[in-house]
């Protein structure tokens, strides 16, 4: 009885296992078959389906950034609002490359070369830390306003991130000079930071505003720079004041005067923040010799695609040929 009894216990124990074979076997079957059934299925008629695509783009959303390019003039910075595709990557370095492929709207200039490589962006402690190729050196060697510009395009730019409050350049991974301290565009308060390779804080004095729109126009007029003085007047094609370059330069010769004197103060914006009114004191000499001036006078800028413009007003042009005329006569 001691046998039997032993062997139906291994007779029961055997066919556990066997029952467990087959359900793990059925279980890699179904695996498969479902595996199978993924890449693409066959119908009844024998053909042979595509399997469903899986978007790469599945974990990708869109984020607005604010981009910092040259001027038309090169003076200043100008901004430029753009959405772009976030994935897997950091923002950091997705900014700093939609940099360098360069603008998209009309008077914005591009500033950093293609040349120039970015190797990597990373931050720590409200500080980034961009890493670009040697080239970057080499850039505007001869021009070191430009330069400096071109290195406030990326501070401004990784500033606008949450959480960066400087910058600091690596090139190819060693801290490096940037520039000299007789750069004229260099705010005072970080000029010896970055002679010492140091992180560089944000610079707002370099953006372009209504003041620098204004002394720009101001100062290419007192050259008489009349094309580079156009630059600076509204091309909003549905002011109906707005005048071609040669109907500009017209206006200004007709009024025969030269701009001896300026000093731009202050501007006070509109409800929308897209207007402005500009009050400088300027000095114009006629062609008889006799002066006008005026204290205070109100320049009314506008801001078209980030950029802040004159408008087309009597200011300019009619109103000085009527006080020319008046003084003549006079």
């Amino acid at each position: 009885m001691y046998n039997s009894g032993k062997i139906m216990t291994h007779i029961k124990l055997l066919a556990i296992c066997l029952i467990a074979v087959l359900f793990l076997s059925s279980c890699a079957l179904f695996d498969q078959d479902t595996g199978q059934e993924n890449s693409g299925s066959v119908l009844a008629d024998g053909t042979q389906t595509s399997p469903i695509p899986i978007s790469p783009d599945i974990e990708q959303y869109d984020v607005d950034v604010m981009l910092y390019f040259l001027s038309q003039d090169g003076t200043s910075l100008v901004p430029e609002k753009r959405s772009i595709k976030k994935g897997p990557e950091r923002l950091e370095e997705l900014v700093v490359s939609e940099l360098i492929k360069g603008p998209v709207q009309s008077g914005h200039i591009a500033i950093i070369p293609p040349s120039v490589k970015l190797l990597s962006v990373t931050s720590s402690d409200n500080i980034a830390f961009i890493d670009l190729s040697q080239d970057f050196l080499s850039v505007d060697k001869e021009s070191p306003d430009k330069r400096a510009l071109m290195v406030y395009s990326i501070v401004n730019t990784l500033t606008e991130l949450d959480g960066i409050d400087k910058v600091q350049f690596l090139i190819e991974g060693k801290k490096a000079p940037i520039f000299s301290p007789e750069n004229e565009q260099i705010p005072i308060e970080d000029k010896a930071q970055n002679i010492q390779s140091g992180p560089i804080a944000r610079a707002n004095s370099l953006i372009q505003s209504p003041i620098t729109a204004v002394n720009g126009f101001l100062k290419a007029l007192s050259a008489n720079d009349l094309d580079k003085a156009y630059i600076y007047m509204s091309d909003d094609v549905n002011d109906k004041n707005r005048k071609s370059l040669q109907e500009f330069k017209d206006a200004i010769k007709q009024v025969n005067f030269k701009l001896v004197d300026y000093e731009v103060y202050d501007y006070s914006l509109g409800l929308d923040n897209n207007e402005a009114l500009v009050s400088t004191d300027f000095e114009i000499k006629l062609s008889d010799g006799s002066t006008i001036k005026r204290d205070k006078a109100l320049l009314r800028t506008i801001r078209l695609n980030g950029i802040w413009k004159l408008e087309w007003t009597r200011l300019l042009f009619e109103d000085l040929q009527l006080e020319a005329l008046n003084t003549t006569r006079k």
